[in-house]
């Protein structure tokens, strides 16, 4: 449905579909429920407002959503090259946020993004100011 929607209408309109569709399913969705991740990497084009659903499932650590939050912030900075900025700059900034139990399990992620070959082979050095520092040389 979604690759018909793409090719055949206007990006408009399959942003507005998408928009409709992943909210919809991201409130009825279980807060762990891996579907919503598989869903977001498959899709063939994400309508900016992921990245606001994003944002409101890491926004405190009490939110049930933290981790899969986290790990599909991690999923897309790893496999989708136009997403790959947006989500390294939210994840970097949750690292210096202000609650420490928010704080730790982004900076837990980060270093095993950066510690594996995700990470410095998928972002060249220089990307952002804020990402290339983290980067092994």
């Amino acid at each position: 449905w979604a690759y018909a929607e793409f090719r055949e209408h206007s990006l408009e309109r399959y942003d507005e579909l998408a928009d409709v569709l992943l909210a919809s399913l991201h409130e009825r969705l279980a807060p762990n429920d891996r579907l919503w991740t598989k869903l977001l990497l498959q899709m063939p084009r994400l309508p900016r407002t992921v990245l606001e659903l994003l944002r409101s499932d890491v926004a405190s650590a009490a939110s049930p959503r933290l981790t899969l939050g986290l790990t599909t912030l991690r999923d897309l900075a790893l496999q989708r090259d136009a997403w790959r900025p947006a989500c390294l700059e939210l994840l970097l900034e949750l690292c210096t946020a202000g609650s420490a139990p928010l704080r730790a399990p982004s900076i837990r992620l980060v270093v095993s993004m950066a510690a594996g070959e995700g990470v410095s082979q998928a972002v060249p050095a220089g990307t952002s100011p804020h990402i290339s520092p983290y980067l092994p040389i």
